[in-house]
């Protein structure tokens, strides 16, 4: 679509070679192997608060700072974003007058000691240090949802932003799949829908399996290949275009427990006129949506029922459906002002 003079991919395979081979041998299954405990040391087991823990540079591929200054050489940005507080070291290949944004999609150690302390460990392992360190190399950064734009402030004050991610409504509300006897789940590979899903399959599912078959349960998304041979449901796995797949649902859920981020999930959702259930971790960052563009149920019962609500009730149904899309319609607009802000507020002298 940019062709070859305005889209530059460089093909990022490896950071610290050591903090790598650790990550493939985790993904190969053997994380939890004897031999991978006497690589690791004692020291470095989760729940062990000074166990080894890579810096966020360990995750850089620093093969691109020299191909992104010569980006910077041919085509002089105003302005770059880093996507992941893992990217970060790359803005250092840009001059003081470029300004300077962290796109950080989630916050993943500030505030999250006591977390930490439990043994939690998220996709980005890193200390709140190493965080901070990536974020100070940003002019601004760009918080997905409210709740982490709170906890950036106490570290960077004013040069944070709630940034989250923009959508493409429906121009109208999709009144027809009201004769829809679906419900839909759109997700990755990632273990937080995988979790999420099998909480639903075998905790909320046998709630309502006496009246909602299940290949009723419409599952989109590679989720299929972490999951797909354990549930009973439709399993579509990834598929070209999504609008003909919400389309064919009355509803989407988002049973999801934990994770990273904004669940963009949910606000796709609302843009193609879908009324959502979700727990209130998966709404985190909409709370403003509570009862108007889903519903919220953190009990099998409760997530039972409220599926139940907007399944036989028409009525509820249609209003949730034109609240949803009334909301995602107004989700663009509420982020394009601090994303303006960001980019062109004054010099960067000024905001850093």
């Amino acid at each position: 679509f940019w062709g070859k003079n305005q889209f530059h991919y460089f093909p990022h395979k490896r950071g610290n070679p050591k903090w790598e081979l650790r990550r493939i041998w985790r993904r190969i299954g053997l994380g939890n192997s004897r031999l991978s405990q006497m690589l690791q040391g004692k020291e470095n087991k989760p729940a062990d608060p000074a166990r080894i823990r890579p810096a966020v540079d360990d995750y850089y591929d620093s093969r691109m700072t020299p191909w992104l200054k010569k980006l910077q050489s041919v085509h002089g940005f105003d302005a770059v974003i880093a996507h992941y507080v893992i990217m970060s070291k790359g803005l250092d290949a840009f001059p003081k007058n470029v300004r300077k944004i962290l796109d950080t999609e989630d916050v993943y150690a500030l505030g999250r000691e006591e977390a930490a302390a439990k043994g939690e460990r998220l996709w980005i392992d890193i200390t709140a240090g190493e965080e901070l360190k990536a974020l100070r190399r940003a002019d601004f950064a760009w918080a997905s949802q409210g709740h982490d734009e709170k906890e950036l402030r106490r570290h960077l004050g004013d040069r944070v932003a709630t940034v989250g991610h923009f959508i493409d409504p429906l121009p109208e509300v999709a009144e027809s799949s009201l004769l829809s006897k679906s419900i839909l789940f759109v997700g990755g590979k990632l273990w937080a829908n995988a979790e999420g899903l099998r909480w639903f399959g075998k905790e909320v599912y046998p709630l309502v399996a006496k009246w909602l078959p299940a290949k009723n349960v419409i599952v989109a998304g590679k989720v299929k290949n972490a999951v797909g041979g354990e549930l009973p449901f439709e399993f579509l796995g990834a598929v070209p275009h999504l609008e003909a797949v919400y389309k064919d649902a009355r509803l989407a859920i988002c049973p999801i427990m934990s994770g990273t981020g904004l669940k963009s999930k949910n606000v796709e959702a609302y843009a193609f006129s879908k009324p959502v259930v979700t727990t209130s971790f998966g709404r985190l960052g909409l709370e403003d949506g509570d009862g108007r563009a889903h519903i919220v149920a953190d009990e099998p019962k409760a997530f039972a029922g409220a599926i139940q609500k907007l399944m036989t009730d028409d009525n509820l149904c249609r209003k949730m459906m034109h609240s949803a899309l009334g909301y995602a319609m107004e989700w663009n607009e509420r982020l394009r002002g601090p994303m303006q802000r960001c980019l062109h507020l004054g010099s960067v002298e000024s905001t850093s």
